[in-house]
């Protein structure tokens, strides 16, 4: 019998501008909070970098990548890309594949 497939793991760091760090803060809040509401999302966190305010990390797992790509498609992550572009000075993305099995 064949293994299910892993879940699909996405992380990414986004740094953003200093004065823009509490409103960002709450808009990631925001998102993170109809992120995991998506039927394929089964974990979405959002974590700041103790020693740089200015970089968050997210990590986020999803049943599989369609249902990430489904996810890049909502309404609400449309919303929160256009409300946080003048806030963000770069992105890095990450895609992972899990090796090993509980």
């Amino acid at each position: 019998m064949a293994s299910p497939p892993h879940p699909f793991v996405h992380t990414s760091l986004l740094v953003v501008r200093p004065e823009a760090v509490e409103p960002f803060r709450a808009r990631m809040a925001q998102h993170a909070i109809n992120s995991r509401t998506e039927p394929g999302c089964l974990v979405f966190e959002s974590h700041q970098d103790n020693a740089r305010p200015t970089d968050f990390m997210q990590y986020e797992v999803y049943t599989n990548e369609d249902a990430f790509e489904a996810h890049q498609q909502t309404p609400h992550f449309k919303s929160f890309r256009a409300d946080v572009d003048g806030w963000v000075t770069s992105r890095t993305w990450w895609f992972w594949d899990r090796f090993t099995s509980n």
